[in-house]
């Protein structure tokens, strides 16, 4: 094809007819067809098994002398620069086919040659991408010597090549028959050594023969088209570090992805048809490209720069659905979610610590992150998503049920729902979604924040008591959650279980009647009986000495209070029943049965309504 090329390039033009016009197109795509298939076929499978190879001499090396050994350093060194190399010349000889592809028109390679055309766009944007993964901190380094200049790159890959390609092996000599016995005795044809010969290396054979025809093959000297390859931007010397310190190789590479894909994006596969698989393998490439660079972008964000990783995350996306690819795209949805997560939650950060109100941008930075999740959900028909839709409801009730005691209703919002109806609502959906995936850990704690948020509103300025059915409707969700923890360990689970009798204990306060801070204060003598109950009887099974249990132990963290090695009181449990007493004692209601109580929880003794009366 070189020789045809050679020939109708050297014709005047004055005498092609249209005929050599139309042979010298068919020469160049035919032409751009073979540099393609032999990348393909022979320079890729080529390096891969160098590579495989000159990895593992590397381990071996590594293994002997240690991975900071001049030796490890030297040879991890020129494997980097040789493996860059080898890409460099192969991006060269597509740069070739590129040029040779380019004498067809547009219009006409895209409905002619448009596969060729894709082929030629997807192993291009391979290497560029295999480059783009050299560190940008290396280039001086890796662009030294020979790798300086586009002959030095070619001579180095040739030289070796030729060395791999040669690396023979003595021919295997048959060994001794085992057990010493000897051979059948047979007249042999005399052998020929290889001084009688004269051919050194008759008694080897090469290792790689297609690496030594491929040393041979130099992609910057084939006496066509030459010049027009060297003054390339992929080619030029003095642009090459671009490459890495610009970000060139990997903004290339996706580029020439989409431009693969081309095809598939002006005219997806209806229903029923059969979509073109080499360009949806394309997409789901360039799809799985996006994702990666944004899940590195995430690990690098700082501060508000959250843009570039959001728009990767969304190209991902895109090219996922074009692939048809439903499960990833719902996975990158979620990675989305995570994102308008981080946002919102360090939006809410810098309000709470300025003291200032949550904000309707703030809620809608919050209801994105839930909207990709119920998307995933959608996509992978109910596989994917539905946890972390769950969380993030809940994510937001909390962030506005703690606003509850000092914002009514969301900042710089038009809404005419209140936070506390808001943070209702999400706790709600939350609920039913745990609900749904049977987690009863996270239900409890629906359970406690639901009760929670009924307390949160007591504290709004002038509030109303709360009514009967609101507080029945608190009661039992701070209950649920108090009897999970129990049910699962209240000891392993002590701060959760306090946490929620605390919820039970101050719901009762809110009843309208008499008498309610004394019965208050018991459910916190009885939930403090059960803990103490499991704590000595843990103890007591334990084989510690009398040193170590009156020690507190860490896993305790001021949870006990130990005399003589028992626990004999539950500080925090204490301290709730102290101010449940003055705050009755305060309002004169049931003094003197309040009074013998907060007696009794200051001398941590064991509390009794019989010892009171």
């Amino acid at each position: 094809l070189e020789d045809v090329l050679r020939l109708l390039s050297h014709m005047d033009v004055g005498e092609q007819s249209s005929l050599q016009a139309g042979l010298l197109l068919q020469v160049q795509v035919a032409y751009a067809e073979s540099i393609i298939k032999l990348v393909r076929e022979a320079c890729i499978p080529t390096y891969s098994a160098w590579l495989a190879e000159v990895q593992q001499t590397s381990q071996e090396i590594i293994k002997k002398h240690g991975a900071l050994s001049a030796a490890a350093q030297t040879q991890i060194g020129q494997m980097k620069q040789l493996s860059a190399a080898y890409l460099l010349w192969r991006l060269f000889w597509l740069c070739r086919a590129q040029h040779s592809l380019a004498f067809l028109g547009a219009e006409k390679r895209e409905v002619e040659c448009w596969t060729l055309d894709r082929d030629l766009c997807e192993v291009m944007g391979d290497t560029l991408y295999g480059l783009s993964r050299y560190p940008a901190d290396d280039v001086k380094n890796l662009l030294s010597g020979k790798m300086a200049t586009a002959e030095g790159i070619c001579g180095l890959v040739g030289d070796g090549l030729r060395t791999w390609g040669l690396r023979g092996s003595p021919q295997q000599t048959e060994p001794p028959s085992p057990g010493g016995k000897k051979k059948n005795k047979r007249l042999t044809s005399p052998s020929v050594s290889p001084a009688d010969s004269g051919d050194e290396t008759s008694h080897t054979q090469p290792h790689n023969l297609g690496a030594v025809f491929l040393s041979k093959m130099n992609p910057l000297s084939r006496d066509i088209g030459d010049r027009a390859l060297r003054e390339d931007v992929l080619v030029r010397d003095d642009l090459r570090s671009n490459l890495w310190t610009e970000g060139q190789a990997l903004k290339r590479s996706l580029a020439l992805y989409e431009r693969a894909t081309a095809r598939l994006r002006k005219a997806p596969a209806k229903e029923g048809e059969t979509a073109d698989q080499a360009s949806l393998k394309v997409a789901r490439k360039l799809a799985h490209l996006y994702n990666e660079e944004a899940r590195a972008a995430l690990v690098e964000i700082s501060g508000d720069n959250t843009e570039r990783a959001e728009e990767l995350l969304r190209q991902a996306h895109h090219w996922m659905v074009l692939s048809g690819d439903q499960s990833n795209a719902s996975r990158v949805l979620l990675n989305l979610s995570e994102l308008h997560a981080r946002r919102a939650e360090r939006a809410t950060s810098a309000a709470e610590e300025g003291a200032g109100p949550f904000t309707e941008a703030q809620y809608e930075l919050f209801m994105k992150c839930v909207e990709c999740c119920e998307e995933a959900v959608s996509l992978s028909d109910g596989a994917l998503g539905r946890r972390e839709g769950a969380f993030a409801h809940l994510r937001v009730a909390v962030h506005l049920s703690v606003r509850v005691p000092v914002q009514a209703k969301l900042e710089s919002s038009r809404r005419e729902t209140t936070l506390a109806e808001l943070a209702d609502k999400h706790f709600g959906k939350a609920l039913r979604l745990f609900d749904e995936l049977k987690d009863d850990r996270e239900l409890a704690v629906c359970h406690f924040h639901m009760a929670d948020l009924a307390l949160q509103e007591q504290k709004i300025p002038g509030a109303q008591p709360m009514s009967k059915a609101r507080l029945t409707a608190a009661l039992r969700h701070a209950r649920r959650s108090a009897e999970y923890w129990e049910r699962c360990d209240a000891l392993q689970h002590a701060k959760d279980f306090v946490s929620s009798h605390v919820r039970v204990a101050r719901l009762l306060e809110c009843q309208q009647r008499q008498g309610v801070g004394s019965e208050a204060v018991m459910h916190l003598a009885e939930a403090e009986i059960k803990l103490l109950a499991l704590a000595n009887a843990k103890a007591s099974s334990g084989s510690k000495t009398k040193a170590q249990k009156e020690t507190p132990s860490s896993d305790d963290d001021g949870m006990f209070l130990r005399k003589e090695g028992l626990a004999t009181a539950v500080p925090p449990l204490r301290r709730e029943m102290g101010r449940i007493c003055q705050a009755g004692i305060r309002q004169g209601e049931d003094v003197d049965r309040l009074k013998a109580l907060y007696r009794q929880v200051l001398r941590n003794d064991r509390l009794s309504l019989e010892t009171t009366s």
